[in-house]
Parts: structure tokens; C-alpha cells; sequence
């Protein structure tokens, strides 16, 4: 007899906002709802900018290299905030855990200036290490 995987099963919102008794406690939904708020104008903001500028690029048939990179930083920063939400939801759900681990500092640090390097240097950055 093979065996079906079963789905995954997630919190339901009742779940994760529920208080002792079961019932949806205010705090936690207070807090959901600043949460929420906040999400939706982090994502409004560059969405908005970037539909103005797609608006502008389609009067006009003309856009410059500033505006393309301004485009695109906009475009990622509304994407960067969908992927926290999408951490948060999974740290909010229970499906994963947190854990600690112990990171070299120095190699974090050469790894993110790394990763960095062009966005750095497109907008006119300089770093030097100074850490060993």
C-alpha cells in the first residue's frame, strides 16, 4: 500500500492570535494590526513610486538611466519586504523555529560588503575593512 503524503498543517490566524482561553486576545491583535498597517505602507511607498515612474516612462516613451536604477531600487524594496513578511508569517505560523548559531562577525560582514559590492558602488560607496 503506498502511503500519500499528507499536507503540511498551518496555525489558522485564530490559532496563533488566540490568548489562554482560546479566545483572540486584543494585545496580539493589536499588535497584528500595527504590523499589518506597517506592511502595507512599506509596500505602498515604493509601489506607488514605481507606478509613477512606469506611468511617466509610458507618456513620454523615455526614461534615463537614473530613473531606470531608481525603478528598480523601488521595485526591490517592495520585494525585500514581501520576503520579511513571508519570514514572518512562517516564524508566526510555528512551522519554524528559531536556533542560535555562532557566526564569524569578520566573515559576516566580508560576505554582505561582498554580496553589496555593485549596489555600493553604483551609488558612488566606498568601504574599507578595518575589522580582522
Amino acid at each position: 500500500m503506498n502511503a500519500v503524503p499528507s499536507r503540511p498543517s498551518y496555525a489558522q490566524p485564530s490559532e496563533v492570535l488566540a490568548g489562554p482561553q482560546g479566545e483572540p486576545d486584543d494585545t496580539e491583535l493589536a499588535r497584528w494590526q500595527e504590523l499589518l498597517g506597517q506592511v502595507g505602507r512599506e509596500l505602498a511607498e515604493p509601489l506607488t513610486a514605481a507606478l509613477e515612474r512606469v506611468t511617466t516612462l509610458t507618456t513620454t516613451g523615455r526614461i534615463d538611466r537614473a530613473g531606470l536604477r531608481t525603478l528598480r531600487d523601488e521595485i526591490d524594496r517592495a520585494r525585500q519586504t514581501g520576503i520579511w513578511c513571508q519570514q514572518i508569517a512562517r516564524l508566526a505560523s510555528g512551522r519554524i523555529r528559531q536556533s542560535q548559531e555562532r557566526v564569524h562577525l569578520t566573515n559576516t560582514i566580508q560576505s554582505v560588503l561582498a554580496y553589496r559590492a555593485r549596489e555600493m558602488h553604483a551609488k558612488g560607496i566606498q568601504l574599507q575593512q578595518s575589522l580582522l
